[in-house]
């Protein structure tokens, strides 16, 4: 928790009349006050992904750990340190990545958490992606030969060929592929580096779970014609029985070279306390010179603010966290954490998303880089008045956005008021300028 003699310095929060006071250019944070409170949740209960930072567990403990699945003679995987390439640049220098072999395949024990509506990313390269078939993904647990391949430079989806720009892949790079399937209409999309690849219409429902406890396979081949698979690395893999947007598959795109973190996060779960206040809890394992987390928020996926920091514990072992934030806006709310180490350089986490409806705290000013006027869906396309402590009208603005900038750099100290209206609801917030 944030010592209350750092914020005195910087804010004063009035709750019984929502007043926010705030000293231009000396905060440069969400003005949030911040709370702890230990607050349980199942583990897992979104997503269960794995970095391959020198095993096959998962981030943390309620993950089942991926086994080897070995065919066609193959020889079981190392891991190797090198640098991480994407058609968008270098992400790091150097990383531990999972080495595996042709038909060196990986068993994801499912267990009835991915079913028919699901969101799989896959981080990795082939070794040399030219050539015949080489399996990506099975469902089916060997035991059929249709499924989802690179063929040579392309996406294949067979029997039913190709799919996507063909060629496409180049050696040397990785890639996120993403697959998002509804299981109500049967439809996969098929995104790589965050864009929409392809739509395919899975009405076979070769890419289901064959339900139960069949596994998942990833690069070993099928039984009926074996041995169609190349060696290649993994970075990242992450599973979620949630339904991704575009938006969604983009966030973890962009932030796809921070998800593999150098610091171990063990977990990171955000969950909904009541119909306003959402909690965060991490874990952290064996911290070495951090600082301290930045929590961010995005209302879209794409542009986060500051809504609180934590300062690391620097402890061996298993590190726990926790963080309240008290004014989540109406809809989705995303979050990702920043870890600053001491020498500036930081990671950001996973992206984690929770929703909130019918909240009433629709409209809020924060201060990020200057003050800024945050909404909620529900505001779009209306109107914004500047208000002096006389009721003098400053300036007039519409809000045909989520996050408007309010120029105060223009007006001297003193009271100020914002008074946000569409239709007949009108909402007013006070700011305290020094």
């Amino acid at each position: 928790m944030i010592p209350h003699s750092f914020w005195q310095a910087f804010i004063r929060y009035n709750f019984s009349n929502n007043t926010i006071i705030f000293k231009m250019k000396q905060l440069r944070v969400l003005l949030l006050m911040t709370g702890v409170l230990v607050i349980s949740f199942p583990a897992g209960a979104q997503i269960q992904d794995y970095i391959f930072n020198g095993n096959l567990n998962g981030t943390y403990a309620a993950v089942p750990p991926l086994v080897e699945n070995l065919a066609c003679g193959a020889a079981t995987g190392t891991y190797v340190t090198e640098p991480i390439i994407t058609t968008a640049g270098t992400c790091f220098t150097n990383s531990t990545v999972f080495a595996f072999n042709a038909s060196d395949g990986l068993q994801y024990n499912n267990a009835g958490f991915i079913s028919n509506t699901y969101t799989i990313h896959l981080f990795f390269k082939y070794n040399t992606f030219g050539g015949g078939y080489a399996r990506v993904i099975d469902f089916k647990n060997s035991c059929c030969d249709a499924g989802m391949y690179v063929l040579g430079n392309c996406l294949n989806f067979y029997p039913n060929g190709n799919v996507g720009t063909c060629p496409y892949f180049v050696d040397g790079n990785y890639y996120l592929i993403s697959l998002v399937r509804d299981g109500a209409s049967n439809q996969i999309k098929i995104y790589v580096n965050g864009a929409v690849f392809s739509v395919y219409n899975d009405a076979s429902n070769t890419y289901a779970s064959a339900g139960g406890t069949t596994p998942i396979l990833f690069f070993r081949d099928d039984n009926a014609v074996p041995c169609e698979a190349r060696a290649g690395h993994i970075r990242y893999l992450s599973l979620s029985p949630q339904l991704s947007t575009d938006n969604d598959v983009l966030s973890t795109w962009n932030t796809i070279c921070t998800a593999i973190l150098p610091i171990n996060f063990k977990s990171f779960n955000v969950g909904r306390i009541n119909q306003s206040d959402i909690a965060l809890n991490w874990q952290t394992d064996n911290e070495m010179n951090n600082s301290h987390f930045d929590i961010e928020r995005s209302s879209d996926g794409a542009n986060f603010f500051t809504v609180g920091k934590i300062a690391s514990q620097n402890g061996q072992g298993t590190n726990n966290y926790n963080f309240i934030d008290r004014f989540a806006m109406d809809g989705t709310n995303y979050y990702r954490l920043k870890e600053v180490d001491l020498d500036g350089r930081f990671v950001y986490s996973i992206v984690q998303k929770v929703f909130i409806g019918n909240s009433g705290r629709t409209v809020q000013v924060i201060y990020h880089d200057g003050p800024w006027l945050s909404t909620s869906s529900a505001w779009l396309n209306s109107s914004a008045i500047l208000l002096s402590a006389n009721s003098q009208v400053m300036e007039r603005f519409e809000i045909y956005q989520s996050m408007m900038p309010i120029n105060m750099q223009r007006y001297p100290a003193g009271v100020y008021f914002i008074q946000v209206q569409k239709n007949n609801d009108i909402i007013t917030r006070k700011i305290i300028k020094y």
